[in-house]
C-alpha cells in the first residue's frame, strides 16, 4: 500500500504555544508530523522572529537552557530533512536575538553601576518620581515660553528648540519620552524587587524624604530607561520589519566618539523608512485634529454645561465635570462611530461613558487640588484607596464601577505607560495619582489606547461606521447603497457603492485602531493594508465579472463609469493611490462636504481666535465629483502631514563604551503657512 503523502500544515499557533512553554517536545513533534519544505522554514524563521521566540532579556540560565535545547532539535531536524543551509537560517535568526538580549543586558549592567543604583529600593522610587516631576515642570515651562515669544498658538505648527541647530521638536514629544522613562524606570524596579501583587499591580515602599544629590543620582536610571526604550524600538523594527544590527569597532569608530570612551558602535539599517512617515503622518493628524477640536469647542464657550464634580451625580452628557470631558465625548462618538449613550456594551466591566468619566474625574481631581493651594507633594499627594472610590462613587461611578476603573487604570506588568495606567498603588492601600501624567493627556485618546492594551474590541464599530458612510453619500442627495449578493457561488459584500457620474466609487469601509505609534501596531496595520488591497481588488474582479451589480443598484449606464476602488478608513489614516487601490479617511471626505476650503481657527492672548489663511478644496461654488477624486487620491490634509515627516538619525548609550544608532522618521513642526506651500 503506498504511502499517504504528507501536505504541509506548518502550525503557527503551535509554534508559538511550543516556545511559550519552552516545550522541545511539542515543537519537535509538530515539526515530524509533516514534510518541511525551504518555504515551511522561511515561514518558521518569520514566526519565531515576530513574537514566537521569547526574549530573555535578564538573565536566566535555566530558562537560556531549555530554549536552546527547542532550538538546536529544530536546526537539527531540518538539516536532518532538507540540509544544513535551510538550517543556518535558524542559527542565523538566533544570532541576531543574541545581540539584541546582549544590548538589554548592556543596559541593566550600566544602570546597576549607576550612581542611583547605590540608593536604598524607597530612595530610589521616591527620587524617580520628583525627577519626573521636576521634568514635567520644566517641560511646561517650555512650551509657556514658547507661547508668551511667539504669540497666537498655532497648535500644529508650535514647536520646541531640538539638540541641533535649526531642529524643530514637538512640544508632546518631550512630555512623552519622559513620561515613557518614569514608566519603564518602575516597572523595571518592580520587576527587579518583585513588587507585583498577584493581580499584576505594582505595589511600591512608602516614599521617603530624599535630598536633590539623590534626585540627580536617580536621573542616571532615568536615563537608561530612555536608553531602553531606545533600544526596544530598534529590536522591535527589526524583528518586525527587518534590516539588520551591524558592529562597528576598532577605526570604524568615529574620533569623537572614542574620546567618550565608546569603543562599539550597533548600527540599525531600517527598511521601514517610508511607512513610517505614513503611519507617523495618522497618528499625527490624529492628535492634532483633536487639538483643533478643543480650540474650537473652547472658541464656542461650554462653561455652561459644564457642572464640575460638585454637581456631576450622573454621568456624560447629563452632567459633564470639565470642558475637557465633553471634548472627549465627542472624539469618542466620532471616532467609534457610535452614541455613547446608547451604547451598553461592557468593556472591562464598564461602559465607555464609565471609562470616560473615570480618566475625566482624575484630571479634575488633580485640578482642584491646585486650585485649592494644596500642599503639592508625593508624599501628601498619597490617598487611602478606599477615599479614591467613594470620590469616584460620587461624580457618577456607582457601586462597583468605581473598584473596577481603578483596576485597570492602575501600574502594572502590562502597562504601556503612565498615561494609560496614572494611578501608582503603594503598600499600605495607598495611591499616588500622577500628576504629569493625568494633566497632559487627553481621556479619550488614553481610553481606546487602554482598551486596546487590554485586547478589547468595538465589536459594533464595524457596522456603525459602514451606515455612517453610506449616510452621509445619501445626505448629499448621492445615489449611494451597501451591496450583498452572490455570484456562482462567490459573495461579493460591497460596504458602501456612490454613483457620481463620471464616476463609480466603491468604498470598503475599515474601523481599525492606528498604531499609536507602537511599532509592531504599524507593522500590523501595514500587513493589514496588504490584506485589504487583495480584498478589494476581488471586489473590482466582482464589478468586472458581473457589471449587472452596479446596473441594478445605481441605474443604467453605471457599469460605463470610472470605477474608483477605495478603503475609507474610520480614523485618518490616508496613502492615496496603492496599488490601484485608493486610501482615504473619512474625516478628511466630510470636511470636503461641510466646507469648500480649510480652516483653521488658533488660540490668542488678546482675542479669542483667529483665522488663518485657508486652502480651497473644491474647484467650482459647489462641491462636485472631481473633487471627492482629488480627495482619495492626493488627499491635502495627508501631503500636509507628510511634509513634516522628516527622517533623523538618532542615537542611544547602551553602556559605558556601546552605543547604538538607528535612523528615524520624526515630525518636524511646520507653521500654517509652510504647510499651505506643501500644498502648491
Amino acid at each position: 500500500m503506498p504511502k499517504k503523502s504528507l501536505k504541509p500544515r506548518l502550525s503557527e499557533e503551535t509554534i508559538k504555544r511550543g516556545f511559550k512553554d519552552l516545550n522541545r517536545k511539542k515543537l519537535l513533534s509538530h515539526l515530524k508530523s509533516f514534510r518541511i519544505t525551504p518555504e515551511d522554514v522561511d515561514r518558521l524563521v518569520l514566526i519565531m522572529r515576530q513574537g514566537a521566540l521569547r526574549l530573555i532579556k535578564h538573565p536566566n540560565e535555566k530558562e537560556e537552557a531549555k530554549r536552546a535545547s527547542c532550538v538546536e532539535a529544530i536546526v537539527q531536524h531540518i538539516q536532518s530533512e532538507i540540509g544544513t543551509e535551510e538550517a543556518q537560517k535558524v542559527s542565523d535568526l538566533m544570532v541576531l536575538i543574541g545581540q539584541i538580549e546582549t544590548g538589554y543586558r548592556e543596559i541593566i549592567s550600566a544602570t546597576d553601576t549607576s550612581p542611583g543604583a547605590s540608593l536604598s529600593q524607597s530612595e530610589r522610587i521616591t527620587a524617580i518620581l520628583l525627577a519626573g516631576e521636576e521634568e514635567a515642570a520644566a517641560h511646561s515651562e517650555q512650551i509657556a515660553q514658547a507661547i508668551r515669544e511667539n504669540g497666537p498658538l498655532d497648535v500644529q505648527g508650535l514647536s520646541l528648540p531640538g539638540l541641533r541647530e535649526g531642529e524643530r521638536v514637538d512640544p508632546e514629544v518631550y512630555a512623552s519620552v519622559s513620561i515613557s522613562n518614569i514608566t519603564m524606570s518602575l516597572l523595571m524596579e518592580g520587576f527587579r524587587g518583585n513588587l507585583f501583587n498577584k493581580e499584576g499591580l505594582l505595589t511600591l515602599p512608602a516614599p521617603i524624604e530624599v535630598s536633590e544629590s539623590e534626585v540627580n543620582s536617580a536621573r542616571f536610571i532615568l536615563f537608561f530607561a530612555a536608553s531602553w526604550r531606545f533600544w526596544e524600538f530598534i529590536e522591535e523594527d527589526t524583528r518586525y520589519f527587518g534590516g539588520n544590527i551591524d558592529s562597528i569597532s576598532g577605526q570604524a569608530v568615529p574620533p569623537e566618539y572614542l574620546e567618550l570612551g565608546i569603543t562599539k558602535i550597533w548600527r540599525h539599517t531600517s527598511t521601514s523608512l517610508e511607512w513610517s512617515k505614513v503611519d507617523l503622518a495618522a497618528n499625527q493628524r490624529l492628535a492634532q485634529g483633536v487639538q483643533q477640536n478643543y480650540f474650537e469647542m473652547v472658541n464656542n464657550n461650554p462653561a455652561s454645561q459644564v457642572v464640575g464634580v460638585e454637581g456631576a451625580s450622573s454621568l456624560a452628557p447629563t452632567h459633564f465635570i470639565s470642558a475637557e470631558e465633553m471634548h472627549s465625548l465627542w472624539i469618542l462618538e466620532q471616532t467609534l462611530s457610535l452614541k455613547l449613550s446608547e451604547h451598553p456594551a461592557l468593556y472591562s466591566g464598564l461602559t465607555l461613558l464609565e471609562w470616560l468619566r473615570g480618566y475625566s474625574a482624575l484630571r479634575a481631581f488633580v485640578e482642584n487640588s491646585e486650585q485649592d493651594g494644596a500642599a503639592d507633594t508625593i508624599h501628601t499627594s498619597l490617598q487611602p484607596r478606599k477615599k479614591l472610590i467613594k470620590q469616584l462613587q460620587s461624580v457618577g461611578l456607582k457601586g462597583e464601577a468605581a473598584e473596577k476603573f481603578l483596576k485597570v487604570a492602575m501600574l502594572s506588568r502590562t502597562s504601556r505607560d503612565l498615561f494609560d495606567t496614572p494611578l501608582i498603588g503603594f503598600k499600605g492601600d495607598l495611591i499616588l495619582a500622577y500628576k504629569p501624567a493625568i494633566q497632559s493627556a487627553i481621556a479619550a485618546q488614553v481610553i481606546l489606547s487602554r482598551i486596546s492594551s487590554l485586547k478589547k474590541s468595538f465589536a459594533i464599530r464595524g457596522k456603525a461606521f459602514e451606515k455612517t458612510v453610506l449616510d452621509l453619500f445619501k445626505s448629499q442627495g448621492l445615489s449611494a447603497v451597501s451591496v450583498k449578493e452572490t455570484h456562482q457561488k462567490e459573495e461579493y459584500d460591497y460596504d458602501v457603492l456612490v454613483r457620481w457620474d463620471p464616476y463609480v466609487f466603491l468604498f470598503e469601509c475599515k474601523s481599525r485602531s492606528l498604531s499609536g505609534g507602537n511599532v509592531v501596531g504599524s507593522y500590523r496595520f501595514q500587513t493589514e493594508v496588504s490584506s485589504q488591497v487583495k480584498q478589494v481588488k476581488r471586489l473590482v474582479n466582482g464589478l468586472n465579472l458581473h457589471p449587472d451589480i452596479l446596473e441594478r443598484n445605481l441605474g443604467k449606464g453605471a457599469s460605463k463609469l470610472k470605477l474608483v476602488p477605495c478603503v475609507i478608513n474610520a480614523l485618518p489614516f490616508s496613502l492615496g493611490n496603492h496599488e490601484g487601490i485608493y486610501f482615504t479617511d473619512f474625516s478628511g471626505v466630510r470636511r470636503l462636504f461641510e466646507s469648500g476650503s480649510f480652516n483653521m481657527v488658533v488660540a490668542s492672548k488678546n482675542t479669542p481666535s483667529i483665522t488663518l489663511p485657508k486652502y480651497r478644496l473644491w474647484k467650482e461654488d459647489k462641491v462636485g465629483p472631481d473633487d471627492l477624486f482629488r480627495q482619495v487620491e492626493r488627499s491635502p490634509q495627508l501631503r500636509m502631514a507628510i511634509a513634516e515627516m522628516r527622517p533623523m538619525d538618532c542615537s542611544g548609550r547602551l553602556s559605558t563604551n556601546i552605543v547604538a544608532e538607528t535612523p528615524r522618521i520624526v515630525r518636524h513642526p511646520l507653521s500654517h503657512l509652510e504647510r499651505m506651500e506643501a500644498l502648491k
